[in-house]
């Protein structure tokens, strides 16, 4: 799911790309001057294999994550800047302004099924949020009223299910929402931090060495630092170092470690080596320094249980801090940098992993769509569904217990992804490795047919810092060496990211540049992936969107799609199957809503979506054969290409060509030839533009107008075929 704060910061681009690019297609004139030089030619080469019904796909997600991004919430109130961490959502933050049954109507499900769009992956908004996963509402906890849960539901179909607060949650800004509170400065020392004790050896196999443990406090501004304090809980660390980020002096402009993770390093600061902890309340003086980013890296734990609990050993696995310190000491007075406090206070602190474990003050959050409700709606279209299992905030009993009881329902699963954006939380690519190798290995022991995939980047790259060398920071290079390493690379049946690549946009210029630069992006991103993926492993975008609904958005998401299938990537899946409100007048998917999460609207990549799926795939679940096209040079005055073409050789024997102009004036005239043939008998085709389309916006609300579909003729072939200014044309026929 994509960050608040991201698109909160498309929104005002989106505006400006309305009031800019919207006006610009509209007043396009009809008589604008046609090229006809050139061919747009389907070489036999290059072809790769494509099935609709498994690779072109659709999302569901939070029905809060999604109402959350898009409403002021009556009973939480979040930072709609990203800026801030907010306040905290009041308990039962799952009053959602639709319900599930509303959001799964009769006619959502229906407006659905003529998207274009089939298989379904369904997201994971609580690993985002530092909360375990109730994914069936009965079910234990370890120890009672406290410790691991494991979902068992009672019978009763799962419509609806929660994410639950850790009880022992640093990291006061992960990916999902700005709501919640570090426990390592919180002001309280009845409250604490503890490492998730699935990286200690005892579960990794490994040594506790490969899996360094560290909790970093952002001071907010480089402040002059001699005296660190903290105040440990169990198990405590019996070593540790007090470092500090040394930026280099390249990164000056950005000295963040989670930004910039090549561009610095942690140095311990002098006196910062403790090498015989007792416990309690640590106070290390060392040589003054000035720094904004302060780390502890733990290194041997006393073994000590948390709250003297032994009876179950993940209590005394990892570390625990009860509340962190650091500033300055001066005339024997300390005076902390750090701030502490409820999340509107604290200081922002993130840790390399968090204990998965609850108490009796957790409370029930976010809610997710009941895996019983998704199958059960046909939101899915009777087609097997990606299903997520909790990793980060979980345990592989959990897992299996998902599987286990969606397989004793005759559910079909088409594959399983663990976790979602690990990047996001920080986490390193080492870490979700061994966490990945060990859920594989309870999942395959339940079900070794099981496709398993990972890791859901927020991006198709991500980066993480790394003690040993500086410049090897590549997220996807490590996660596939660290699992070759545990000899789990075979269990690895797909590599999984997101694409959101609006959010790298400032103005409606870089907006508009970005869908010139397609497919040269997506060609870029596949290298790049390719060069560190093996080849065997399908490459899938288990969540992407334009988060547009200008007619630009439309363009974009049918090139973005055509060169990345062609380009060969395995599935994608656009975020979000079901209708949903606006925020700032972007409604951002498929369909808009009413108030009661009613289908009322089709949206730009709606209309691109049935494009590719309906009418240039044909809408059969059977491979088809997607060809690239050499497009004669059509260049602007920067060269960059406005038009651009994809080929499918389909199952019915039909070749059909989708082709892109991206100019916002000119009409182009072009002959086509298809392995040496031309396009015989009659020709149909779909071209959906300006006068089918634009997206307006009006205090705050969006809407299309006007909003007709492709406009479809069929007429005898020809020697050239004419591409109006801003659209998209599928032409389709037979080849002799």
């Amino acid at each position: 799911m994509p960050r608040i704060r991201k698109l909160t910061r498309y929104a005002a681009v989106a505006t400006g790309v309305v009031s800019v690019l919207v006006t610009a297609v509209v007043s396009v004139s009809p008589s604008a001057s046609a090229d006809t030089s050139g061919a747009l030619t389907v070489g036999s080469a290059n072809a790769v294999s494509f099935n609709p019904f498994q690779g072109l796909g659709t999302t569901i997600d939070s029905f809060d994550a999604v109402q959350g991004m898009t409403h002021s919430l009556a009973n939480g109130v979040t930072d709609p800047s990203g800026n801030d961490p907010g306040t905290r959502p009041k308990p039962g933050f799952d009053a959602d302004l639709f319900t599930p049954d509303e959001a799964f109507s009769a006619s959502n499900i229906s407006h659905l099924a003529t998207s274009g769009l089939r298989p379904l992956s369904y997201r994971l908004v609580t690993e985002l949020r530092e909360e375990t996963w109730h994914w069936g509402n009965t079910g234990s906890l370890s120890e009672g009223t406290t410790g691991y849960w494991t979902s068992a539901p009672d019978g009763n179909p799962v419509k609806e299910s929660y994410g639950y607060d850790i009880a022992h949650g640093g990291s006061s800004l992960p990916g999902g929402e700005n709501a919640y509170i570090s426990r390592l400065d919180d002001g309280s020392t009845s409250s604490y931090w503890k490492s998730n004790p699935y990286l200690d050896q005892t579960y990794t196999g490994q040594p506790n060495s490969a899996h360094p443990t560290w909790a970093v406090v952002d001071l907010g501004a480089s402040t002059t630092v001699n005296t660190v304090k903290i105040k440990w809980a169990d198990p405590y660390a019996v070593s540790y170092q007090v470092q500090f980020w040394h930026a280099d002096s390249s990164a000056a402009s950005d000295p963040n470690p989670f930004d910039t993770p090549d561009q610095g390093h942690w140095q311990t600061l002098t006196g910062g080596s403790v090498t015989a902890g007792h416990g309690g309340l640590a106070t290390i003086s060392v040589t003054p320094q000035k720094a904004e980013f302060i780390r502890v890296l733990m290194n041997t734990s006393s073994g000590t249980c948390a709250g003297g609990d032994s009876a179950d050993p993940r209590n005394c696995l990892g570390f625990a801090i009860d509340e962190l310190y650091a500033g300055n000491t001066s005339g024997g007075t300390f005076t902390d940098a750090v701030k502490h406090g409820n999340e509107t206070k604290q200081s922002t602190t993130y840790t390399s992993s968090n204990d998965p474990a609850e108490d009796a003050s957790s409370v029930r959050q976010f809610d997710q769509p009941g895996l019983d409700a998704v199958y059960d709606s046909g939101a899915n279209q009777n087609l097997p569904m990606m299903v997520p299992v909790p990793v980060l905030y979980s345990t592989p009993e959990n897992a299996v217990a998902l599987v286990r009881y969606l397989e004793s329902k005759g559910r079909k699963i088409s594959s399983v992804e663990i976790g979602e954006e690990a990047d996001g939380q920080y986490t390193t690519p080492e870490d979700y490795a061994a966490l990945w190798s060990q859920w594989a290995t309870a999942l395959h022991a339940f079900d070794p047919t099981l496709v398993l995939g990972g890791p859901a980047l927020q991006d198709s790259t991500a980066s993480s810092w790394n003690d040993a060398a500086q410049s090897d920071v590549d997220f996807g290079t490590r996660f596939i060496r660290a699992l070759k390493a545990y000899g789990h690379l075979g269990d690895l049946g797909f590599y999984s990211f997101e694409q959101y690549p609006v959010f790298d946009v400032n103005n409606s210029t870089d907006a508009y540049n970005l869908l010139l630069n397609e497919p040269k992006r997506s060609a870029a991103v596949l290298a790049e992936l390719r060069s560190t993926i093996p080849a065997g492993i399908p490459l899938m975008v288990t969540e992407q969107s334009a988060y547009d609904d200008t007619l630009q958005g439309g363009l974009w998401q049918a090139d973005f799609l055509g060169s990345m299938f062609t380009g060969g990537l395995a599935a994608d899946f656009n975020y979000q199957a079901l209708p949903q409100h606006l925020f700032d007048g972007i409604a951002s998917n498929l369909f808009t809503a009413d108030s009661h999460g009613q289908y009322n609207g089709t949206t730009s990549q709606y209309w691109a979506s049935s494009l590719l799926g309906n009418t240039w795939l044909q809408p059969v679940n059977a491979a088809q054969q997607l060809y690239p096209v050499s497009v004669p040079a059509t260049v602007n005055s920067n060269g960059q290409q406005l038009l651009t073409a994809y080929a499918v050789h389909r199952p019915d024997g039909q070749w059909a060509l989708m082709v892109i102009n991206k100019s916002k004036t000119a009409t182009y005239k072009k002959p086509v030839s298809i392995q040496g043939s031309n396009f015989t008998g009659t020709v149909d085709s779909y071209t959906w533009g300006a006068s089918q389309y634009a997206w307006h916006v009006s205090s705050g609300v969006g809407s299309a107008s006007p909003n007709t579909g492709p406009a479809h003729t069929t007429g005898a072939a020809a020697t050239s075929y004419t591409f109006p200014p801003f659209s998209i044309t599928v032409l389709r026929g037979k080849v002799g």
